[in-house]
């Protein structure tokens, strides 16, 4: 064998190896981050608390005061100030009482209704399948950089073993057979958003894999982990256990937001709040550059000033800390080009999918005995996640309060995945027959969880982030729907072509 010709067949076994052992996991993965994008325009949808808020004058104090006495709030904790798209005061708190479980203490700066408490729950559990397989510590983020490396792999070598791009990225065809069509978006896809599946690749990595990366680097320079941190954000402020009066929250981020020109608070982050050595994180955004988000530190009990994070103004390793996970998540852009990263990542999707296709027919093809399991295994996988997703949100609505929200979404992603995989490894229709019904049934769970909360609450449709997601419901349930139409025609058109072959 020529070393071109061993070299081009050891860079397809090597890309179909990644791409065919890990495509479910790879698509729940990209599916799930895909979603997440619009994780904030979600949470409007699922929650009305986020979108009947109007501007007013409650101060921060005033509203964690109120937080204190309605949750007793733990020693840490984190406040999200209204901005343009989330006119909201919102205090968040973890609950280690809940698993995953978050808590969202929402106030209307208007102060003209009661503070709503709302628990985690669909988007949550999205965001979290994406981030770390909803895993509860580090074990999952880990996982889930390591399926960005493996993601990067079987992208680079799909590149490098296709020499004729050019040609390649024009030859889409859509009326060969199924395998050929597969071939052709896989190729064209590929092609045409290399340069976002390398961005996507590259980012995910980092983000999941920063915390070991950091771990050893500390090991290997400082010692220990902790030191490593404590070079980068400073040493840590142990709490006394001795609690005094804190200084004013909304005169400390005048103060803040008066140290920096330009910058406009977003988050709080209030550490050991009422201790002696209590700190309070201001983080700041500047439009200046990708990633500017400087933060400003401050003693509670007195508002001297601690230190400041401005990663821009630091070393090259924490600019580009600073800078990918914006890049990753979207977070630097508002929601037209979240909209952008959406329909990017349903290419994403599109171009694990088609690979799946192709290896599908050609070990068909090429195999005397093929075996039928792996073929729906990845099929049955890949169905599964956009189903599930479709049946969460159309079932949110009706969560029954007294029900946590995170637990129950999960019961039911997870819960329908795995029926829609058993349904495949068993069902006697062929796999284009099983992929028809699991996209129109999709497509009819998506048009429900548009139309049924639109109905109960009118309001729904006022506020601009909710009627994103509407919009976008609708156009991913006509989608599939046409999908699955072509799908179909497909399927007739070659069973009269094998009758007449017959005949």
């Amino acid at each position: 064998m020529k070393r071109s010709q061993w070299w081009t067949k050891s860079l397809f076994d090597f890309h179909s190896t990644l791409g065919v052992g890990l495509g479910v996991l790879l698509f729940a993965t990209v599916f799930s981050g895909t979603v997440a994008v619009l994780a904030d325009e979600l949470m409007h949808w699922e929650y009305p608390a986020f979108r009947t808020c109007d501007s007013g004058d409650l101060t921060v104090q005033q509203a964690i005061d109120r937080a204190d006495q309605r949750l007793d709030l733990p020693e840490s904790f984190v406040v999200f100030l209204p901005h343009d798209e989330h006119s909201c005061l919102t205090v968040q708190q973890l609950n280690e009482a809940r698993w995953n479980g978050v808590e969202w203490l929402t106030f209307d700066p208007s102060d003209r209704r009661e503070a709503s408490l709302s628990l985690s729950g669909a988007t949550w559990l999205l965001v979290r399948m994406h981030t770390n397989f909803v895993a509860q510590n580090a074990i999952g983020r880990y996982a889930s950089g390591f399926v960005g490396i493996l993601f990067l792999l079987s992208i680079l070598a799909g590149i490098l073993m296709h020499r004729r791009i050019r040609e390649q990225a024009y030859s889409l065809n859509s009326g060969g057979s199924a395998r050929k069509v597969a071939a052709d978006v896989h190729k064209s896809v590929g092609v045409w958003a290399f340069p976002f599946h390398l961005l996507m690749g590259l980012t995910g990595a980092w983000v999941g894999l920063a915390g070991l990366v950091t771990a050893v680097m500390g090991f290997a320079a400082l010692g220990s982990q902790e030191a490593v941190f404590e070079a980068v954000l400073g040493p840590p402020a142990e709490p006394t256990g001795t609690e005094v009066a804190m200084v004013d929250l909304d005169q400390l981020i005048d103060e803040a937001q008066t140290a920096v020109p330009g910058g406009t608070p977003h988050f709080l982050f209030l550490e050991h709040w009422n201790d002696e050595n209590a700190r309070l994180h201001v983080h700041l955004h500047r439009d200046d550059r990708l990633g500017d988000d400087i933060a400003r530190i401050l003693w509670g009990r007195d508002g001297s000033h601690a230190m400041t994070l401005d990663f821009s103004e630091e070393s090259p390793y924490q600019q580009l800390y600073a800078a990918v996970a914006p890049l990753h998540y979207a977070t630097f852009g508002d929601t037209p080009l979240k909209l952008v990263y959406f329909l990017l990542g349903c290419m994403m999707c599109l171009l694990i999918g088609s690979g799946l296709a192709v290896w599908v027919a050609h070990r068909e093809q090429t195999s005397t005995r093929p075996s039928r399991w792996p073929p729906k295994l990845a099929t049955g996988g890949c169905a599964g996640i956009v189903v599930a997703t479709a049946a969460l949100l159309a079932a949110r609505p009706f969560f029954p309060d007294a029900v946590d929200p995170f637990l129950l979404s999960a019961g039911i992603y997870f819960g329908v995945w795995l029926v829609v995989i058993v349904g495949a490894l068993l069902s006697p229709a062929t796999l284009r027959d099983f992929l028809v019904t699991s996209s129109r049934g999709a497509a009819f769970l998506l048009l429900a969880a548009a139309v049924v909360p639109a109905v109960l609450d009118a309001s729904l449709l006022s506020d601009t982030s909710s009627a994103v997601v509407e919009v976008v419901l609708v156009l991913c349930a006509f989608a599939l729907l046409f999908w699955a139409r072509r799908l179909r025609g497909q399927g007739v058109a070659r069973s009269v072509e094998t009758r007449a072959v017959r005949a």
